[in-house]
């Protein structure tokens, strides 16, 4: 099976920043947008998880998690 990174657009340029607070509502926006662009079915903790992983955060904590989650409520509005 094909790595679903392989199947992603290409990444937003949204550089990583030291707190979830620097990031506007739409560079997360994107950001989530790209990670479903490979297609693959997640969960709302999996989106997390990742957008964490790629924000380049060291841990999830709760300012970080309800950024996300309302980044990932947008995207779900717009589709």
């Amino acid at each position: 099976t094909v790595d679903p990174k392989f199947l992603r657009k290409p990444r937003p340029g949204v550089p990583q920043r030291d707190r979830i607070d620097q990031y506007s509502l739409d560079e997360l926006v994107s950001l989530i947008r790209w990670i479903l662009s490979d297609g693959c079915l997640r969960t709302d903790d999996e989106i997390v998880n990742e957008m964490v992983r790629e924000l380049g955060f060291k841990r999830r904590g709760t300012r970080i998690e309800a950024r996300v989650l309302e980044a990932i409520q947008r995207v779900r509005r717009s589709s």
